[in-house]
């Protein structure tokens, strides 16, 4: 049994901690195999409605992380891959540097704020937004990837469960 949108997972990894889409696959099998080798597990409308959730709640977390990452994370010119940034143009989230150079530019974006200082380095984030602010961002858009996607997979293992289950 294959995860459904394991592709996804393992390319849009967050930009804190990218790694995690290589550890994903292990975690997947994992959780198929345990999920198939509980004998509790029946098939039944409760095994059926935990799935259902565990997919739902799988998706509203794969849709927090797809509405953040572009927010919360910068691509670098050139490359295919992210810089963890704080919270957008928020002026809590910023530095002094950051909120000088978000009234200087009239259209502010996080691009254009580390355009301003020649930052895009995790450093050069670091003299826009406060460090905190990144590593909660960062902290929000890795909890919501990696929960979503073991309820994703936890939640299409049980409907797999239920289905073999219900062909016996």
């Amino acid at each position: 049994m294959a995860v459904p949108a394991l592709g996804f997972f393992k390319d849009f990894a967050p930009p804190i901690f990218p790694a995690i889409g290589l550890i994903l696959v292990p975690i997947s099998s994992a959780i198929i195999y345990f999920v198939g080798a509980d004998k509790s597990l029946r098939a039944n409308s409760r095994l059926l409605n935990r799935s259902m959730w565990l997919v739902g709640v799988g998706v509203s977390l794969i849709f927090v992380y797809i509405i953040a990452l572009p927010n919360w994370s910068v691509q670098i010119p050139g490359s295919d891959k992210h810089l963890q940034i704080g919270f957008g143009t928020a002026n809590w989230s910023l530095t002094a540097i950051g909120k000088q150079d978000k009234q200087v530019i009239p259209d502010a974006t996080p691009e254009k704020l580390l355009m301003a200082e020649a930052a895009f380095t995790h450093d050069g984030v670091i003299g826009v937004w406060t460090s905190w602010t990144v590593a909660l961002a960062g902290s929000v858009l890795l909890l919501s990837y990696f929960c979503g996607f073991v309820a994703w997979t936890s939640g299409f293992a049980c409907l797999a469960k239920h289905r073999s289950n219900a062909q016996l």
